[in-house]
């Protein structure tokens, strides 16, 4: 049976001196075929011409008419794949040796079904590439829609999955602002299976300069976003109970941002959904305030309204 094609999208931004080994490390796959699709999304430090510097000929460098965000990047990519078979790596990120043996194992003894997901657990290193902790996350096998309307999944970097299936789902959200890889996991799960691989597929990079990691109010916005989008089906499969599980963990975020006073409203709330509206107006106060508190003031107010909604309802 012919092999068929995997491409493998890296989105980049100012990421000169990562780029080169993300690329190396999807080069060194023991696959064929295989093509690395570098998106460069407006970098100003020779992004595009590090990614290039290998000279192989699997690897093609696109450039972005404007800066679209990793999410726009990973769909300039998806469009521009000529592969049956999508996976991706970030440009800071190192898969490890056989990551994509293992994945198309799976899909061979399967008969290359195209509704399977595949993918693994993931090994977190530092900024310096100095000490490497297995990050095992949540088990995501079969069907599993239900599931990860309670909680995140798996990370895209570590995803394989058929071309088609990121068309069924009009591709990738680029409003997400975090958390991209859970909301394309739950839109997946609609239409698909998944392989959970208990084995670790690549090295992480957490804590440098512009991580996701970083970044923790990005992180709360866009997990008040995908709550939000994929809200009326959580309280519908998982109740008041699972809209409270998301609201404690934005509380656990909230004190980390040094905001105590929305920390104890979320607190309140989330142990009781039926008292709403003072903690409604008191967010709705905030979300007159410039920036990001105010955007996940207004997030989390819309998230009250759904919940107010589905207690009516209980």
């Amino acid at each position: 049976m012919k092999q068929p094609l995997v491409s493998v999208v890296v989105p980049a931004f100012n990421r000169a001196q990562t780029v080169p080994a993300a690329v190396r490390s999807v080069l060194r796959q023991q696959y064929d075929p295989l093509e690395v699709i570098v998106v460069d999304d407006g970098s100003a430090d020779g992004t595009a011409e590090a990614a290039r510097a290998g000279g192989d000929p699997r690897v093609r460098v696109i450039a972005n008419a404007r800066a679209k965000g990793a999410q726009g990047a990973r769909n300039t990519g998806i469009l521009a794949a000529r592969g049956e078979w999508i996976a991706f790596n970030d440009s800071d990120d190192e898969w490890l040796p056989g990551k994509l043996a293992m994945q198309l194992a799976v899909l061979r003894a399967e008969d290359f079904a195209k509704d399977l997901v595949v993918h693994g657990d993931v090994l977190k290193v530092d900024a310096r590439q100095a000490a490497r902790e297995r990050f095992a996350l949540p088990h995501t096998h079969g069907r599993s829609y239900a599931s990860l309307l309670r909680r995140p999944g798996p990370m895209l970097q570590a995803m394989l999955a058929h071309r088609e299936s990121f068309e069924r789902i009009g591709l990738l959200d680029e409003a997400i602002s975090a958390y991209h890889e859970w909301d394309t996991a739950i839109r997946l799960a609609e239409h698909c299976r998944f392989v959970h691989l208990r084995e670790p597929l690549l090295c992480y990079s957490v804590g440098g300069t512009g991580t996701i990691s970083a970044d923790a109010r990005r992180d709360v916005l866009g997990y008040a976003q995908v709550v939000r989008k994929h809200g009326a089906d959580i309280a519908r499969i998982h109740g008041r109970a699972g809209l409270r599980r998301h609201l404690q963990w934005l509380v656990r975020r909230a004190v980390s941002l040094g905001v105590p006073d929305l920390a104890a409203a979320l607190r309140a709330e989330a142990v009781e959904l039926g008292r709403l509206g003072g903690v409604r107006r008191a967010l709705l106060e905030r979300s007159c305030v410039p920036g990001a508190l105010g955007e996940l003031s207004h997030r989390l107010a819309q998230l009250y309204d759904l919940a107010a909604s589905t207690s009516r309802a209980s």
